[in-house]
């Protein structure tokens, strides 16, 4: 995720297309690669936070219904489930969500919109900044 606001840094752009790097990488086609490391990173959160909820969401089941042990009579897959590293993912896959679905618009939608959404990804690395 850290690549991406690289790909939008015009100075940094500028830059590096001067040096003897750029002359290997695609510089004139650097809003398409934006574009294309995004939707990577949103299939990739998309994929992760259905793996990790679909995981959790059985083992509680499998706990309620008495399928899997609960150590001291906690629910613990449960209790994860409410925990705040899961609450952080939630917020990670709303905002990339909205961040997705504006860009997937973004052709259809005002430009303002598209531009306000994409802060997101602020709230999205302050959240998993978050010490």
């Amino acid at each position: 995720m850290g690549i991406i606001p690289l790909t939008m840094a015009r100075q940094t752009v500028a830059y590096v297309s001067t040096t003897s790097i750029g002359k290997f990488l695609p510089l004139h086609k650097i809003v398409a690669v934006h574009i294309h490391i995004g939707y990577i990173i949103c299939v990739y959160v998309f994929v992760s936070a259905f793996s990790i909820f679909t995981f959790y969401g059985i083992a509680c089941r499998q706990q309620i219904t008495g399928n899997e042990p609960c150590p001291g009579g906690v629910r613990t897959f449960c209790k994860k489930l409410q925990s705040e590293i899961m609450i952080t993912g939630i917020v990670i896959l709303g905002c990339s969500v909205l961040v997705a679905c504006t860009s997937f618009l973004r052709n259809r939608i005002k430009y303002e919109i598209f531009y306000v959404v994409h802060h997101l990804t602020l709230v999205i690395f302050a959240v998993a900044g978050k010490p």
